[in-house]
């Protein structure tokens, strides 16, 4: 492994991180959309899918500005969450309930995404890289928007329907 030795590099590092990440995520998700029965649910997570697609167009963007390639791997990350989603969602019975977990771990996911972007423009910033930074901050705001309308979502509807007593919803 190389040693990392400036700033630069982080962010480089950073960045590839956030790339395999957005590409896990298309992926996983995709896979388990199926599962969720709330259609509004379903909408949003197939525009996040969409952006996911949008996020990894911008970050190899920014690695054409930087001049540099991502290095081949994935995010160890991104793999332990939507491991854990996989795992908690195998244990979640009732969809409704179910839903709502769906919510929860894709905000986690975003919430670690924003992080990362934050971050990256931070440095980006710090190192006068002006092309980058702006698309940093650009994906810091999809990422921001998308959490807030799963917020949203689960806040008006999904949580409430997931503390409803099983029997109300049956009638």
């Amino acid at each position: 492994m190389k040693t990392i030795s400036n700033l630069r590099e982080v962010l480089v590092y950073y960045a590839t991180d956030l790339y395999h990440a957005e590409k896990q995520v298309q992926i996983a998700l995709l896979k388990c959309i199926s599962q969720m029965s709330a259609e509004d649910l379903k909408a949003e997570v197939k525009k996040y899918i969409s952006s996911c697609q949008d996020k990894i167009i911008k970050l190899e963007e920014v690695f054409g500005d930087m001049l540099v390639v991502p290095a081949n791997g994935g995010s160890e990350v991104m793999e332990k969450l939507l491991s854990e989603t996989a795992e908690i969602l195998h244990q979640t019975a009732p969809s409704h309930l179910k839903d709502a977990v769906f919510a929860a771990c894709i905000q986690k996911i975003c919430h670690y995404k924003i992080a990362g972007y934050g971050t990256c423009a931070g440095f980006a910033t710090e190192l006068k890289l002006d092309d980058p930074r702006l698309a940093f901050n650009t994906l810091l705001g999809w990422e921001v928007a998308a959490e807030e309308k799963l917020s949203f979502l689960a806040i008006k509807k999904l949580n409430r329907r997931a503390a409803e007593p099983p029997l109300l919803l049956d009638a």
